[in-house]
């Protein structure tokens, strides 16, 4: 079982992250065979999404630098 291609393509669908959980408990068959919980599912869709825009963040400055700094040599 992949869990984090799981995760990944629930959140994409718009999921829920207990939802997302609910089948994995019911893909490994019960809690105790899973060695995270819920808490840990919703941790992981905040951080990739936080990743994804940092990413998307970053690269709007380092353009809007660019450019400030090619405006500032033409004067």
């Amino acid at each position: 079982m992949h869990v984090r291609r799981t995760i990944e393509i629930n959140d994409q669908a718009g999921i829920p992250p207990s939802k997302s959980y609910q089948s994995l408990v019911t893909a490994a068959g019960e809690h105790d065979k899973l060695n995270f919980i819920e808490k840990d599912v919703r941790n992981f869709i905040t951080r990739e999404v936080r990743l994804a825009s940092c990413f998307f963040c970053r690269g709007e400055s380092s353009r809007a630098f660019y450019t400030a700094g090619m405006c500032s040599n033409e004067e």
